[in-house]
């Protein structure tokens, strides 16, 4: 929960303006405070890790950078990070921050699957109203990670759909509806061609077991939630779900 924090609602990088990515350049000389190399490169050579970072890491958060920093700071990352008289450059950064993102992406799947054993454990135990919102926040959160981090990779984000409509929190045009439809039509005829179809085109005998007015409305659901995440500060919006909606 505090690597999502460091991103969750936050705008990344290319999302900014170029006014707000000018804050890389303090960013950049807080990481050589950190190494203790402060005034050992010139202005140039830092406007082109700047660039190199704005250009390559661009997915990430400032917030992520700053724990990049703090997690190779304290030797928690897998890699060399002391610089042993070698100059701080774009190679250097690189090789902390694909480090940090291995970091992230392995603590999220040990997150997701304490989550699902959590779940397992407590399946036949009454679970309170707490209970019920701490398993759909902590949820949610895993899905939005993995959504807003994976080219807005939508799987199971349709499981949130019943919630937020049932809260009155998902209030869709007929515009967005309509354009919700014509996905789910679309993902269906792929998941058909990808899952359903032999090498020779022809469909294999688990087809006749699918539903697909089942499939298209779980893509169409897929998409209603997405852009509604799209919308929200989600950190704020996790922040405003209460016990009262799960009684």
């Amino acid at each position: 929960m505090e690597l999502v924090k460091t991103f969750a609602g936050i705008k990344r990088i290319s999302e900014l303006s170029r006014e707000e990515q000018s804050d890389i350049f303090e960013l950049v000389g807080f990481w050589m405070a950190n190494l203790g190399i402060m005034n050992t490169i010139s202005a140039q050579e830092i406007k082109f890790i700047v660039d190199f970072i704005i250009e390559n890491y661009s997915m990430l958060t400032m917030d992520e950078i700053k724990k990049a920093i703090n997690l190779s700071v304290t030797k928690r990352l897998d890699c060399e990070v002391e610089l042993f008289g070698k100059s701080f450059s774009s190679s250097y950064v690189a090789r902390i921050l694909e480090s940090y993102i291995e970091y992230r992406n392995d603590s999220l799947r040990e997150y997701q699957y304490r989550l699902v054993q959590a779940k397992a454990n407590k399946a036949d135990v009454p679970k309170t109203p707490a209970e019920k919102m701490k398993i759909l926040v902590d949820s949610l959160t895993y899905f939005y990670i993995e959504f807003i981090n994976d080219n807005n990779r939508v799987n199971y984000l349709y499981s949130f759909y019943d919630f937020l409509k049932r809260t009155k929190r998902l209030k869709a045009t007929k515009e967005t509806i309509e354009a919700a439809k014509k996905y789910g039509e679309q993902y269906t005829e792929n998941e058909v061609k990808n899952l359903y179809t032999n090498e020779v085109g022809d469909l294999i005998r688990d087809f006749q077991n699918v539903n697909l007015d089942i499939v298209r409305e779980k893509h169409a659901k897929n998409y209603l939630v997405a852009d509604f995440l799209k919308t929200v500060d989600f950190q704020k919006f996790v922040s405003e779900i209460t016990e009262k909606e799960f009684e």
